[in-house]
């Protein structure tokens, strides 16, 4: 984070909450991470740590899928990492992070590298290796879900400059928190809309054998598309992974059509699923969402929390769906 004056002394990860409850993570490792704009100003080669053949630049790998090589060396489809900023942390120098009254910062936060080739983009991922990355995420999400001092789990990409991405390479984010913030509880106490959805709507985008894309009413974004199973599953670690390469299909085919629709293409995907405290709530189905970012939050959304959508979520609907039939076929 560029600042015109010197930064505040490192301190260790903190749960905080506001005055009016929601939780606020206060970590200054992240000032560290590199931004777009710095990005920008480099001069001279760089090197990607997130390429096949630099993986001695990074943390040492949590898991990967490889092609019969060893942790740490070439040769894999998908490599996973701790993240070099951390949000949240298990140990401070060698000690493990205290976690007493839910304020220690205690947590995991790793990095899915999501192929080993620096130039290409997801969007040119075959279906068989994006069913690869679904395959992570829900290993990732099982793992963190064994800590039993982990609340829940969130995964997240972050793509284009607008949507916050500070490494070109293709890449997703994965944080096991300590807690459960008041979004996330807010989200698992409402009921999803498929059931209606599956008897026909104009906010459909995608029909398919086992899963359902629709822009959701309201949206907050425009061109928001979310995926969701048509099966009541509300936690994604029980997501059957015979049906991955589907879902990859489906939402490679969604991000390839937004791209013939918004240039330059930023978007955030984030993945909604069941706390990992057993506990029954309303939420019925896990579900992942697209949010293209064609303008910054201003003073609005994060001012009074109201968002500003000029677009009708069926009207957005509608462009997808003549669009889509154009890339569905194309690996």
């Amino acid at each position: 984070m560029p600042l015109l004056i010197d930064p505040p002394p490192a301190d260790e990860p903190r749960y905080e909450r506001s005055s009016d409850g929601t939780w606020v993570i206060v970590s200054s490792a992240r000032l560290a991470r590199p931004l777009p704009d710095r990005l920008s100003s480099l001069s001279g080669p760089t090197i990607c740590p997130f390429c096949e053949g630099n993986e001695s630049t990074t943390p040492r790998e949590v898991f990967a899928l490889r092609n019969g090589t060893t942790a740490d060396t070439p040769g894999w489809r998908v490599r996973v990492v701790p993240n070099l900023y951390p949000g949240v942390v298990t140990t401070v120098n060698g000690t493990e992070r205290d976690n007493e009254n839910s304020c220690g910062g205690y947590g995991r936060h790793e990095v899915i590298i999501e192929r080993p080739d620096h130039d290409a983009d997801i969007l040119d991922l075959p279906s068989p290796h994006f069913g690869n990355v679904i395959e992570v995420y829900q290993e990732r999400m099982k793992a963190l879900a064994d800590d039993q001092r982990i609340e829940c789990g969130v995964l997240f990409k972050n793509s284009g400059r607008f949507a916050g991405a500070s490494q070109e390479h293709v890449h997703s984010q994965l944080m096991g928190l300590a807690i459960l913030p008041e979004h996330v509880k807010k989200i698992l106490s409402h009921e999803s809309h498929v059931p209606a959805l599956l008897k026909g709507h104009p906010t459909v985008v995608v029909n398919s054998d086992h899963f359902i894309a629709y822009c959701p009413e309201p949206s907050f974004f425009p061109f928001e598309v979310w995926i969701a199973p048509k099966d009541r599953e509300p936690d994604f670690r029980n997501a059957p992974p015979a049906q991955f390469v589907e879902l990859g299909k489906v939402m490679r085919n969604i991000l390839r059509t937004l791209s013939r629709m918004i240039t330059p293409l930023a978007y955030n995907t984030f993945l909604h699923t069941a706390a990992f405290d057993g506990k029954k709530r309303p939420f019925d189905r896990w579900h992942l969402k697209i949010t293209p970012r064609m303008e910054t939050l201003a003073g609005c959304e994060l001012g009074a929390g109201i968002y500003m959508n000029p677009i009708r979520p069926s009207w957005a609907a509608e462009q997808y769906r003549k669009i889509l039939p154009q890339v569905a076929d194309e690996e």
